[in-house]
C-alpha cells in the first residue's frame, strides 16, 4: 500500500511518537508516517477563594502540542506527519489544517472525545486507486484541506466512517469488547487481530455471499449507504486502506497482521521507545513490513531484534542498581561449554541474505 501526500509515501509502517527525539530515531529507522499523539496533562479543577483553579490529580486531560507538531513538521519536511486530535474537536481539526497538517488521526478512544459526532469532513479529496492486490492514494497537490484516519471495530463503523469522510481507517488500540456484556478481549494484538478478522470476514460475505436484496436489508439495518456496499462487491475489497493498531511490538507480529486480508500496514505504538536501542528495535518492524512474506528473512530480523524483556530500561534507583549486579555478574562467569544441541544457530546466511535484499530494495 502506497498513500503519497503530495509527493510524500507513506508505505506500511507507521509510528507514534511524542518528542522531537523520538521522531528522529522513527525516521531514521526508515518508517513511512510519524503520528504525533495526545499530550497527557494530569489535571483536576478545585477551587481557591471561589476562583477555579487546575491541579494535579488522578484525572487526565487530552490536548494537541502544536509547538511539538510544529517542530517536527519542520524538521522533517520529507515525512509524512499525522496529528492525533480528539473526536469531535473541530477547533484541534482547523488548526492542524492551518499548520498544513496532510493527515488527522481522529480518536474516539481512551475517553478522549469532546463530542458524540465526528468532526464534519470536507469532500473527500484523496483519490484512492483500488488495483489489486495493492492500495494506491494520491493527495491532489492544489488540496489544502488535510485527510481523516478512524478507528473501526467491525465492517459497518468502517463504512459509516468512509461515509463521513475517512480517506484511512485503523484498528482500536485498545482492549475490544465485541457486544455489551461480553468480557474483553486478553490482549491488545489479540484485539487488533480479532478486529482485522471481523472485517475481512464482513468483507468476504458482502463480495462473495449476499445478494442485492441482502445488501439492501444490510444498508437499511446498519444505516449504510447501500452503493458503499456495492462499490465494496464490486472492487472486491475494503474500500480504503486499513492499518493494524494495538499490541504490534515484534517483527513476528508485524509479519502476522500484514499476512491478513485488507490489511494495508501497520501503527508501532510510542511504547517502542521505552526499550533500549529502539532505533534497532524499529528498523527490525520496518523491515519485518516489506518482507512478511519471507520466514528465512523474518527468522533473521527476530535473532537480531532480540528479547524485550531484556531491554526494557531500568526506572527507578533500586532497579537501576539491580541491573548493574547482574550486568557484572553475567560478565564475571566463565563461558560455559555448550552441548551439540545447544550450540547458537548460525545464520550468517541469512544475514547475508538478508543485506542483499535490502540492499536491492528487493522487497516481496
Amino acid at each position: 500500500m502506497s498513500v503519497s501526500t503530495t509527493g510524500i509515501q507513506i508505505t506500511n509502517m507507521i509510528c507514534e511518537v511524542k518528542s522531537i527525539t523520538e521522531a528522529l530515531i522513527a525516521q531514521q529507522a526508515g518508517v513511512a508516517a510519524l503520528l504525533v499523539v495526545l499530550e497527557r496533562t494530569p489535571v483536576t479543577t478545585s477551587t481557591v477563594h471561589g476562583n477555579p483553579i487546575l491541579m494535579a490529580s488522578n484525572n487526565t486531560s487530552w490536548n494537541v502540542n502544536y509547538q511539538l507538531l510544529h517542530e517536527i513538521k519542520n524538521q522533517f519536511p520529507n515525512t509524512a506527519i499525522i496529528a492525533r486530535i480528539r473526536k469531535g474537536h473541530l477547533v484541534e481539526a482547523q488548526l492542524c489544517e492551518e499548520m498544513g497538517i496532510m493527515m488527522i488521526d481522529e480518536s474516539d478512544e481512551m475517553n478522549v472525545q469532546v463530542s458524540e459526532s465526528f468532526v464534519e469532513k470536507r469532500n473527500t479529496h484523496l483519490t484512492t486507486a483500488m488495483t489489486s492486490p495493492q492500495v494506491i492514494s494520491t493527495f491532489t497537490e492544489t488540496d489544502h484541506h488535510s485527510s481523516y484516519m478512524c478507528a473501526c471495530s467491525d465492517l459497518p463503523e468502517a463504512l459509516k466512517r468512509i461515509h463521513e469522510g475517512a480517506n484511512m481507517l485503523r484498528t482500536r488500540g485498545e482492549f475490544w469488547c465485541p457486544q455489551k456484556g461480553e468480557s474483553c478481549t486478553s490482549s491488545l494484538l489479540l484485539s487488533c487481530v480479532t478486529q482485522i478478522k471481523e472485517i475481512s470476514k464482513s468483507v468476504d460475505n458482502i463480495v462473495n455471499t449476499l445478494n442485492e436484496e441482502q445488501i439492501e436489508s444490510l444498508a437499511s439495518r446498519e444505516e449504510i449507504p447501500k452503493s458503499l456496499l456495492l462499490s465494496m462487491r464490486q472492487q472486491q475489497q475494503l474500500l480504503v486502506p486499513l492499518f493494524a493498531y494495538g499490541g504490534i511490538c515484534c517483527p513476528a507480529d508485524v509479519a502476522l497482521v500484514m499476512q491478513m486480508p485488507n490489511v494495508s500496514g501497520v501503527i508501532i505504538g510510542n511504547e517502542i521507545f521505552g526499550y533500549d536501542n529502539p532505533l534497532k528495535l524499529l528498523r527490525c518492524m520496518v523491515q519485518a513490513a516489506r518482507l512478511y512474506k519471507n520466514p528465512s528473512l523474518l527468522l533473521q530480523l527476530s535473532l537480531e531484534f532480540g528479547s524485550l524483556q531484556s531491554s526494557v530500561r531500568p526506572t527507578t534507583p533500586q532497579a537501576v542498581q539491580a541491573k548493574k549486579l547482574l550486568d557484572e555478574k553475567g560478565s564475571s562467569q566463565p563461558a560455559q561449554q555448550l552441548t551439540e544441541h545447544h550450540k547458537p544457530i548460525d545464520s550468517s546466511h541469512l544475514r547475508e541474505e538478508l543485506s542483499s535484499v535490502v540492499a536491492n530494495n528487493d522487497f516481496m
